[in-house]
């Protein structure tokens, strides 16, 4: 949201009424009313119907309840995020803040956070506050059609409770079958990465409903209906008999959607995530034609080049045909050579090529020209192909690059096969082999996160958050300070072997910038971008970059990893830092990282948990002064 947008009362839809120390809002729309804490009133009524800045409230409120305005913002986001859900509030450009005059109770109210309670049964309290008549029989929202008609009959003593005919309140819900669910909890709160309609939500507040849900069916509030339904995580089902002495669950909870990651988190494909299976004969076949099919390229091409390399503290060993374009892809993996000890090899071994020959394998041949002319009827919703995906092997095709990357976890190896001649997209020049790597490393415990590393001789920061938010720029301007380098954009975790503390290991040494604007910032990697499809080169991709080629020896295999960093633009030139709790982070990495591995479960949410719990977590506030983004890093670091 821009600066300078605010937030006011959705006014003439929602309605409101003070009866300290409380304020009550009214929904016209749908009939629901919600009753705001002495704090949340105080702040609904000084944003107002002309409009305030976020910030401006947090000023009031902090002055008005003497408490530290940082604590005043915390508390204030996810109770403006509320409102927002409920479509109580709406952005504007306010005028300038003068906020209304409410009454405080009698005496200094201590602080609480801001809070909401939702009802959906307004008939007491029109009958106390009428806004118009309504059909006693219908009720609300329905009007009366003729008062005369609908008014007690003259002598029948017929009073207020009379009038107020009880309904069920509430919906009873159940998940939609076969959903597609990631979850993680941290600190009161829950995240849920709904990956069959690519959003995901945080739950806060009583969640009691939630596992009730995961295991049957539950009554919830109409509002909260209303937003688990938005999310596409539930659907209503039919009342039976027992469903209709369902408890209403306790509507304190709170659930904020995003839809800021769908392109990411969407699956690429409509249907259902296919189950690992045994691994057949067939498929052990396939992967034999896959061995046979790369030797046979690198008979016809004439020779095989074999690279090794250590990352994670395990051997990656790499073979590859010279002049091929797939050669573009190890530039990314320069920094991590190691000598070929002569030992035996007990790591992973990817082979990588491409072309449009086929292979000898009939199987393996029909498998390639069915992905090739029709990749949707032999692959599952993120590209799992449906013929190899088992117990024992995973295989991604992405129909963009038309690549086709399988790992067989029993023999450590792997194939990256690109079905043409064509260059690679920058995104595969800058992390190739990401899908096979993260499978594999996630076997052995460690996690592959969407994030930056940068640090020094103390130890490291992972910069986290979705694409756009400062993590490339700040790893690399970082690294023109003289920081040193461990990823930009994917990095790989260890939070389970015996170090003191957490360790992020570098997999790829390349950078990226987004377009010529950049260089303003960066100007030592001008003319120096790798891909063909670069910005820089009249292409439409971003810019990536060899770090070691611009910065010599800034690159590094690993850091100790002293804390989780959210990079957040904001205006003005400075730069600052500030503590934030651990599940902002864990929301700043998660759904991103699990959106852009198609391969990610449950196992790499539990992990993600286990290093967000280990460290501390802070917002880098990015000013436009670039020299002061390295120093407030650094002071993260040494702290």
């Amino acid at each position: 949201m821009p600066d300078e947008l605010g937030f006011r009362i959705n006014e003439p839809d929602v309605i409101h009424q003070s009866f300290d120390p409380e304020v009550v809002v009214v929904d016209l729309r749908n009939g629901s009313y919600y009753s705001l804490s002495e704090v949340g009133g105080t702040a609904w009524v000084a944003f107002g119907t002309t409009g305030a800045l976020v910030q401006d409230v947090v000023t009031y409120l902090a002055d008005h309840y003497r408490v530290p305005s940082a604590t005043i913002a915390k508390d204030l986001q996810p109770f403006v995020a509320q409102l927002k859900q409920l479509d109580l509030i709406t952005a504007c450009v306010p005028e300038p803040f003068q906020p209304a005059t409410r009454l405080a109770p009698q005496g200094q109210a201590a602080y609480t956070p801001p809070s909401l309670s939702a009802h959906n049964d307004l008939q007491e309290l029109f009958l106390l506050d009428p806004v118009h008549e309504v059909d006693e029989v219908a009720g609300w929202p329905h009007r009366n059609p003729d008062p005369e008609l609908s008014a007690p009959a003259p002598g029948t003593g017929a009073n207020r409770s009379q009038l107020h005919t009880p309904v069920p309140q509430g919906r009873v819900l159940a998940l939609i079958p076969g959903l597609d669910l990631l979850t993680a909890n941290m600190d009161g709160q829950t995240i849920v990465v709904n990956r069959d309609q690519g959003l995901y939500c945080t739950l806060g507040g009583n969640q009691a409903w939630w596992p009730q849900l995961l295991h049957g069916s539950v009554r919830v509030t109409e509002p909260l209906a209303a937003t688990l339904t938005d999310a596409g995580l539930t659907q209503t089902v039919p009342e039976t008999a027992a469903q209709l002495s369902m408890p209403m669950m306790d509507d304190s909870s709170s659930i904020t959607l995003f839809r800021d990651l769908e392109d990411q988190i969407r699956p690429w494909l409509p249907v259902t995530r296919p189950p690992r299976l045994a691994t057949s004969n067939r498929t052990r076949g396939i992967l034999d034609g896959l061995d046979q099919f790369f030797k046979d390229a690198a008979e016809t091409h004439g020779s095989m080049h074999q690279t090794h390399y250590r990352m994670g503290g395990h051997s990656v060993r790499v073979r590859s045909l010279p002049g091929q374009q797939s050669q573009q892809l190890l530039k990314a993996l320069e920094h991590l050579l190691v000598a070929d000890s002569g030992a035996a090899h007990h790591g992973l071994t990817i082979h990588v090529w491409n072309g449009s020959t086929l292979p000898r394998s009939p199987a393996l041949a029909h498998l390639v020209l069915k992905l090739a002319r029709n990749w949707k009827q032999a692959s599952g919703p993120r590209g799992e192909v449906l013929e190899l995906h088992s117990e024992e092997v995973s295989a991604i095709f992405n129909p963009g690059p038309d690549l086709l990357s399988v790992v067989d976890f029993q023999t450590g190896r792997a194939w990256v096969f690109k079905g043409d001649d064509h260059p690679y997209p920058y995104w595969e020049i800058g992390s190739p082999f990401r899908f096979a790597l993260h499978e594999w490393f996630g076997a052995l415990g460690l996690q592959s996160v969407h994030g930056a590393a940068v640090g020094n001789a103390q130890g490291g920061v992972l910069l986290v958050g979705k694409g756009g938010a400062g993590k490339s720029t700040t790893s690399l301007l970082c690294t023109a300070a003289g920081l040193k380098f461990v990823g930009d954009d994917y990095c790989l975790a260890d939070c389970v072997s015996d170090h003191a503390q957490p360790w992020i290991h570098s997999l790829y040494g390349t950078g990226k910038l987004t377009n010529q604007n950049d260089f303003g910032r960066l100007p030592e990697l001008r003319l120096k971008s790798i891909n063909s499809d670069s910005f820089e080169s009249g292409g439409e991709g971003k810019g990536v970059f060899a770090v070691s080629d611009v910065w010599p020896g800034r690159t590094v295999a690993g850091l100790p990893l002293r804390a989780l960093v959210i990079p957040r633009l904001h205006s003005g030139p400075d730069t600052r830092i500030e503590g934030c709790p651990r599940s902002e982070a864990l929301l700043a990495l998660l759904p991103s990282t699990v959106g852009q591995l198609p391969a990610s479960t449950q196992h790499d949410c539990a992990r993600i948990v286990s290093l967000v719990e280990k460290l501390p977590a802070y917002i880098l506030h990015l000013g436009s002064d670039p020299t002061q983004i390295p120093l407030a890093v650094t002071q993260v670091i040494n702290r």
